[in-house]
């Protein structure tokens, strides 16, 4: 191909009539090869402008704030439960929502009332209480001051004397008192030293291999492997209650679901840097109702897959709602079960954090800050109802939520024909629209929360803990942490103590025989006076 025009004026008729088809023919092939290229560039530009707004979210999540609190200042009340609620280029109209900030305490804070006290006091000397004047001064009153004080944790053993009885006449029958049951038979550790190991462990995150310095520390020997023994060997003896936490679950109205990784280095069949799964199920029940239903159960289960059969396994004999992720996994559990399945808005609202995010810095998105504007209206409602009961909460979502999510569906569908669909606004469009009908779903049921936060704060202690101690050497060690994390969970949903539930539970649960004397010792049937020093039950 040449630039250099042809000479047409000594070209005859055909000639010429020949001559302009080729150069009609080669103006066409440089149009087209121009605008490969141009499609070329600009296929490259819009890769960039992906690669750099992907370079901009990454930097933000190393770097920047970790909560998902968006680029407007307005929005810093959120905190996936908003108060403020913003007016949208869709939505003129300016909605006041009023918020009452706790102010807070000015000088010290006072120390607990239910501390012990040690009192000490101070007093002058019989010579700073004889008066210049020559007489004896009166004590007028007294000044007090408190100071907290730490006693370190101290080890001590527990002898158990079992004394024996026979008759010196006949030399028969011998008895002796019977032992106390242990929740590990033929071991020393006693129900205290159970409990302090399982919540060092899973519930401050300390590994093993720091409570046995710990305990090198005081002086006692504690191998890891003896550590890691009692562990699953205690796990093992809470099978009794978690079959009725599992029961308890079943009757729950809406089950919160979610799921993490965990690595299992010597699992069989697979290579140790493969990952495993650790789930949660956290069980919700309407306020107010009454029974083991009307409290949060919390079930950790221990898999070596993802699969949704798996999910579905986990859901058998639920019959309520269920709320999740956008995992498909789910979908097809909650088809086999035939349960109403809720899709959660912090993960919607999350891709779009994400893309404000991602914008160059000082640039403004008004159709990111108007979505968002509207779903901090749907939780502005949802703090309203709170306290509610699911009567009341349905009726206030049909009539206040369905209208919100009107105008956010009219919002994100004009929108979706108009961004890249791998950029991250495209890819939180596609999100929001694909999931739409399981987002919905809460409109239509008063129990279902609007997210799935529950489940993602129920599984968080286990996702800090794993920062610790990184893996888990056997799927035993996998299983027993589930057990504990499911007890410790559920305890704390309680509004129980985790250790002095633990000693309790450790104390009482190898002498308990019937089934009413075990269901006495759900998280759900005691109280804190139970659990008391010296507390009988």
């Amino acid at each position: 191909m040449t630039d250099a025009a042809p000479d047409f004026s000594s070209m005859s008729k055909s000639e010429l009539v020949r001559a302009l088809k080729a150069r009609d023919r080669e103006l066409e092939q440089r149009d087209r090869a121009l605008q490969k290229r141009d499609r070329a560039i600009e296929k490259k530009e819009v890769r960039i402008a992906l690669l750099e707004e992907q370079l901009r979210l990454l930097r933000t999540q190393q770097y920047g704030r970790r909560s998902e609190v968006s680029n407007d200042p307005q929005a810093d009340l959120f905190n996936e439960a908003e108060v403020l609620v913003d007016a949208t280029p869709e939505d003129t109209t300016t909605e006041t929502i009023t918020v009452t900030r706790q102010k807070p305490v000015k000088g010290r804070r006072p120390l607990p009332e239910d501390l012990p006290r040690e009192v000490i006091e101070h007093d002058l000397t019989e010579a700073e209480k004889q008066c210049d004047c020559g007489c004896q001064k009166d004590r007028i009153g007294e000044s007090v001051s408190e100071r907290l004080e730490y006693i370190p944790a101290r080890l001590y053993v527990e002898r158990h004397v079992r004394y024996k009885y026979a008759c010196r006449a006949c030399e028969a029958g011998v008895r002796t008192a019977p032992v106390a049951p242990s929740l590990l038979p033929k071991s020393n550790a006693g129900p205290g030293l159970l409990a302090f190991i399982i919540i060092a462990k899973y519930q401050d995150s300390l590994p093993l291999y720091r409570l046995e310095q710990i305990f090198q520390r005081h002086g006692v020997d504690l191998p890891r492997n003896t550590l890691a023994s009692w562990v699953i060997r205690a796990s093992e003896a809470m099978t009794p209650v978690l079959e009725r936490f599992e029961s308890a679950l079943q009757q729950s109205a809406v089950v919160l679901m979610d799921e993490t990784p965990i690595q299992v280095n010597r699992e069989p069949g697979r290579e140790a840097h493969q990952k495993s799964q650790m789930w949660i199920r956290r069980g919700l029940s309407p306020p107010g109702r009454a029974g083991p239903s009307g409290h949060d159960i919390t079930l950790f289960h221990y898999s070596p897959d993802r699969r949704s059969q798996t999910a579905a396994e986990l859901l058998a004999g639920c019959t309520g709602a269920l709320m999740t992720d956008g995992y498909a996994g789910y979908y097809e559990a909650a088809r086999v079960h035939g349960l109403q399945h809720a899709q959660c808005w912090a993960h919607a609202r999350r891709k779009f954090v994400e893309a404000e995010k991602a914008l160059p810095k000082g640039r403004k998105s008004p159709f990111i800050t108007g979505v968002l504007g509207q779903i901090r209206k749907l939780y502005a409602i949802e703090r309203r109802m709170q306290s509610a009961d699911p009567e009341q909460r349905l009726a206030t979502r049909q009539t206040e939520s369905v209208k919100v999510l009107e105008r956010l569906k009219q919002l994100l569908e004009g929108k979706a024909n108009q961004v890249p669909p791998k950029s991250g606004l495209g890819k939180a469009i596609a999100y929001a629209l694909k999931h739409w009908p399981g987002l919905t779903v809460f409109t239509s049921n008063g129990a279902i929360p609007i997210d799935n936060n529950g489940a993602e704060n129920g599984i968080r202690p286990f996702v800090v803990g794993r920062k610790n101690w990184l893996f888990a050497d056997t799927p035993s060690g996998a299983n027993a942490s589930a057990r504990w994390y499911s007890i410790i969970e559920s305890a704390k949903a309680a509004g129980l103590e985790p250790y002095h539930y633990l000693r309790h539970l450790f104390a009482r649960l190898p002498a308990a025989q019937t089934d009413d004397e075990i269901e006495w010792l759900m998280p759900w049937r005691v109280t804190e006076s139970d659990l008391r020093p010296g507390a009988v039950t």
